[in-house]
């Protein structure tokens, strides 16, 4: 193998995700080319340094964050009820006050009504 055809086997096999016959020719070439050997290395720490600034946060905090999400998300059902029948009243209240007046009876109704008894 040559320090071109390794290049690219690199990264592969530094996550151990290359096949068991491209490890064994990465450990073979590596093991006798000190130029690749230093690139794998330099490679590696790399890799290396960036997971030590790794910004998840620590279990602890995020069994917390969970903790609070898995409350609030047990109120929302609530809210979301509450919020709902907050909005059919409203639309029941503007209907009921949005209704024009029912029309008056005619005025010929009125005056043609015979008297009633009380009143004489």
């Amino acid at each position: 193998m040559t320090c071109a055809e390794l290049e690219p086997l690199l990264m592969p096999y530094e996550l151990g995700a290359s096949t068991p016959a491209e490890r064994d020719a990465c450990e073979t070439h590596l093991a006798a080319c000190p130029a690749c050997l230093a690139a794998f290395l330099s490679l590696k720490r790399v890799r290396e340094d960036a997971a030590a600034f790794d910004e998840r946060p620590s279990p602890v905090v995020r069994d917390r964050l969970r903790a609070r999400v898995a409350a609030r998300s047990r109120r929302r059902p609530v809210l979301w009820a509450a919020a709902a029948a907050a909005l059919i009243a409203a639309a029941l209240a503007l209907k009921v006050l949005l209704q024009p007046p029912p029309p008056a009876p005619p005025s010929s109704l009125i005056d043609s009504a015979p008297p009633s008894e009380d009143l004489l």
